[in-house]
């Protein structure tokens, strides 16, 4: 049945061109009109048949397209490599690379017997300022009734400020090891300290294993907040005149050319990278769910869209290449028996996914008549 039926639809596909080639040599139609070598004769039924349809000339908007290349990428507050102040041995850690991390969130913990030392002089700091904050009171108040010397004043003033210093200094330090000072006491002195997460994200990249001996600034974790993805692109510097903030911006990943997203251009650089003679373009997406698909440092072909201004054009489905020349069929006449179209040169220019710009469309006339869809079975 599959095969009478291909049969079929061939045959008819076969009958329909033999009858538009041999009346296309005709030099008269059925009325008695002239025709041209190049004039295409086809019945109504022809025409009904094989689903033919006419259209005009309408203005579109084109752009020129500047190529470059470029990343995915994420501002510096949307990343951070975790590491720690103080060095120590890795006591615990339970991560993958993808994990979801929130901010606060426990990353790994590290050992060092130096942590003890440093809340230790904290609470000493601490129980001693005090003492000699009331011993300076006290002395203040018997130097201003001349009952005590200067000089005992003096020293406990300086006993005094000293060990505060002392004391804000810890208090810094504990902040850098994630130690609540407000609750730390004798009974909560701990040689492990907390490293968290400071974003809320995912865990990017891991370079530390339980057991590992870490070094203070040593970048341990990754995380990555994706909620800014964006497109940095790198334009070469003569081409950089042509765009302006606000332009379009077409982009694909080289494994997936056909899969296109859009954006636009926000921020124009203004530096120029000495290696490569280009310039950065930030640009953000017209759609920011596709950032789900999107992961930071993968590589994208784009174009910027530029120069943008309207021109006549034709559906490109209207246009037939004919070894690199190309050709559309305009409607010549009417009559009761059908259609007489002649096959029209045309210089194209640009174009989008729809349609192309017809440089020379004085030629067909605002107004004429063209085959928009079936003209490829129709012109040899």
């Amino acid at each position: 049945m599959k095969k009478l039926r291909i049969i079929l639809y061939l045959s008819i596909f076969t009958i329909f061109i033999l009858g538009c080639s041999e009346q296309e040599v005709s030099s008269e139609d059925a009325n008695g009109n002239n025709l041209e070598s190049n004039d295409i004769v086809i019945s109504n039924e022809q025409f009904k048949v094989a689903g033919i349809e006419l259209g005009t000339l309408t203005k579109q908007n084109f752009s020129d397209k500047i190529f470059s290349t470029g990343t995915i990428d994420l501002p510096p507050q949307n990343r951070a490599f975790v590491s720690s102040y103080f060095g120590g041995t890795v006591s615990q850690i339970n991560l993958l690379v993808g994990d979801k991390v929130r901010k606060g969130q426990l990353l790994f913990k590290l050992v060092n017997p130096e942590f003890i030392n440093i809340q230790e002089e904290f609470l000493r700091a601490k129980n001693s300022l005090k003492f000699l904050e009331a011993e300076y009171q006290r002395q203040k108040q018997l130097s201003d009734a001349n009952v005590s010397s200067k000089k005992m004043f003096l020293k406990s003033e300086m006993d005094y400020l000293t060990n505060k210093s002392q004391y804000e200094a810890l208090i810094q330090k504990l902040k850098l090891l994630n130690i609540d000072y407000t609750k730390l006491n004798s009974e909560t002195i701990s040689n492990s300290v907390n490293i968290v997460s400071p974003l809320n994200g995912f865990i990017s990249e891991i370079n530390i294993s339980l057991g590992q001996i870490l070094s203070a600034n040593e970048a341990a974790i990754e995380v990555v907040d994706p909620d800014h993805l964006h497109i940095e692109l790198n334009v070469f510097e003569k081409d950089i005149r042509k765009i302006k903030i606000g332009d379009a911006v077409n982009f694909s990943l080289p494994d997936v050319p056909n899969e296109t997203y859009t954006g636009k251009v926000v921020l124009v650089g203004k530096t120029v990278n000495p290696d490569d003679r280009t310039i950065r373009i930030h640009c953000h997406f017209d759609d920011e769910s596709i950032a789900e698909k999107l992961v930071p440092g993968m590589f994208i072909n784009a174009y910027i869209l530029v120069d943008k201004d309207e021109a006549n054009a034709l559906a490109t489905d209207a246009i037939v290449d004919v070894d690199n020349e190309y050709y559309s069929l305009v409607l010549k006449e009417t009559n009761d028996n059908g259609y007489v179209f002649k096959q029209q040169k045309l210089l194209v220019g640009r174009s989008t996914d729809d349609f192309t710009e017809i440089t020379n469309s004085d030629e067909l006339g605002k107004d004429s008549k063209i085959i928009v869809k079936g003209a490829f079975n129709l012109i040899q």
